[in-house]
């Protein structure tokens, strides 16, 4: 929440989490990460074109924000290649170093004013895993529907279907390419009135 505005909905973004799972695909903390990577692109590779393209491009359009969200590049870095990482080796996930690295191509493709309002690229949409609804989840990439909900201010949550903008996101983290709006902001585009 921010500005003193009120939650409105979900409109034209998702962010992530970092850390690793336990059996049943849900997120933990400081636990080892698992799976094989292709051996023509590597996992660790993808993940951290990914996380550079990412940063570089933040930093490119909001010095502000790369400064309050991370500190540095740097940090932005190293917590994006984590979370790409953890994206990669999700139990049932879709998501591939293949698909990771078309991912990070793309972030240069995007206008400031696109990347900002949370604008995802084609490639940079959720793959589709396996979970199907209701199945535990922390990367949208380990569900059928390719959106994984999760409660704000938590890591896990369920496969369920996507929803469309202007549901609410009172409880609920959006979906890739969507954002929370709040009262001041746009529900069609994100951008401020």
């Amino acid at each position: 929440m921010g500005a003193g505005g009120a939650i409105v909905a979900c409109t034209l973004s998702a962010t992530p989490i970092l850390g690793d799972f336990d059996d049943s695909g849900c997120f933990l903390c400081d636990a080892g990460l698992t799976g094989d990577a292709p051996a023509a692109l590597t996992a660790q590779q993808a993940a951290a074109d990914s996380a550079m393209a990412y940063c570089t491009q933040l930093a490119k359009c909001s010095q502000i924000t790369i400064g309050e969200d991370y500190g540095s590049l740097s940090v932005c870095v190293s917590r994006r290649t984590t979370e790409n990482l953890n994206g990669i080796a999700a139990p049932g996930t879709g998501t591939t170093p293949e698909t990771t690295e078309a991912c990070a191509l793309s972030y240069a493709t995007l206008s400031c004013a696109d990347f900002l309002n949370d604008i995802v690229t084609p490639a940079c949409r959720p793959q589709v895993g396996t979970g199907a609804n209701g199945a535990p989840c922390a990367f949208s990439g380990q569900c059928q529907s390719a959106f994984c909900q999760v409660a704000s201010n938590s890591v896990c949550g369920t496969c369920q279907p996507e929803p469309a903008s202007g549901s609410s996101c009172a409880l609920y983290k959006c979906p890739a390419g969507l954002h929370c709006a709040l009262a001041q902001w746009s529900l069609d585009s994100g951008r401020k009135q």
